[in-house]
């Protein structure tokens, strides 16, 4: 059996029991034309003359949505200016903060002091106006050293006092810390207080 598509004229050879007696829906692998082929002995019922072939729908294609005028959509640049402004502001807020706070940090973190420094901000470190007098260092014999010494308060306000660390140094570089236990007092104005 010898098909003709009825669209563009290729012609294709099947088999005579290909098509079945109540027809069969093929499609022309040229033009993608698609019809219903019937069998050349075709049975009574039928009518003699062949039927047009079926429309068939061709596939959908997905568009874009369509914007309609007065609609707006974000655009990357919007988004990105937004994510932007959101972090310019979310800097300044910590950056307001951490100056707002600059003496608690400074006092939890004393290395704070230099961002504070860079950045132009005064900062009152702990212990800021006190005054070591009377500091005295003196060899105890081999290996040994005393440090004295007192802390003045010539404020008219009252100073915590800061933690206060004693270095020994040499010709190797560090050698030893000693920490003052004088942490968490508070140096009345006018005061002084000794170490050792």
């Amino acid at each position: 059996m010898i098909l003709t598509c009825p669209s563009c004229d290729a012609q294709y050879e099947l088999p005579d029991d290909a098509i079945g007696p109540k027809g069969r829906r093929v499609k022309c692998t040229t033009c993608a034309h698609t019809w219903t082929e019937y069998p050349d002995s075709e049975p009574d019922s039928m009518p003699s003359y062949r039927l047009a072939p079926e429309p068939v729908a061709a596939p959908r294609r997905e568009e874009a949505p369509r914007i309609a005028f007065g609609e707006s959509r974000a655009s990357k640049g919007t988004v990105i200016a937004v994510s932007l402004s959101v972090a310019i502001i979310l800097l300044a807020l910590t950056l307001g903060g951490a100056i707002a706070l600059r003496r608690n940090l400074v006092a939890a973190w004393p290395p704070s002091a230099l961002f504070f420094e860079m950045i132009h901000v005064p900062v009152a470190t702990p212990s800021h106006g006190l005054v070591i007098k009377d500091l005295q260092v003196s060899a105890k014999g081999e290996g040994m050293f005393s440090v004295a010494g007192k802390f003045n308060n010539p404020t008219s306000a009252n100073i915590p006092l800061a933690r206060l660390i004693i270095r020994l140094s040499g010709g190797e570089g560090w050698l030893k810390d000693w920490p003052v236990d004088l942490y968490g007092k508070t140096l009345q104005a006018g005061k002084n207080i000794g170490f050792n």
